[in-house]
């Protein structure tokens, strides 16, 4: 049976783009057809200028919670940064993105960092 990728709050444009209908490889829901659109991006960070590599999806979304949590890009990032446990800033965001769309989904509510 095809899986259909539904989206699950607002700001969801990372999951959902990243589901397609039918089946993956191997039964996993990434197939052959994903691509990648990974664009590095710079960012001020506490003054300093870093940069992360985000697929649009993400990078989107992102800005979306920042806009929710009425922050600026640059305040979200510097939060994600300093409670990362992951060696890369642009995973760290990855997994941000996709713990805030799954609260969102579990209980509406927004959660921050």
């Amino acid at each position: 049976m095809p899986l259909k990728a539904a989206p699950v709050s607002h700001y969801s444009n990372a999951i959902s783009n990243l589901l397609y209908e039918g089946k993956g490889v191997g039964g996993c829901l990434w197939g052959p057809q994903m691509k990648s659109s990974v664009v590095k991006r710079s960012i001020v960070i506490d003054g300093h200028k870093t940069s992360v590599s985000l697929e649009d999806a993400f990078w989107s979304d992102l800005k979306q919670i920042a806009l929710a949590q009425r922050a600026t890009l640059s305040e979200l990032v510097a939060k994600i940064d300093d409670a990362r446990q992951q060696n890369n800033l642009s995973s760290a965001i990855r997994l941000f993105v996709l713990e805030q769309v799954r609260a969102r989904a579990t209980n509406g509510s927004r959660t921050s960092v």
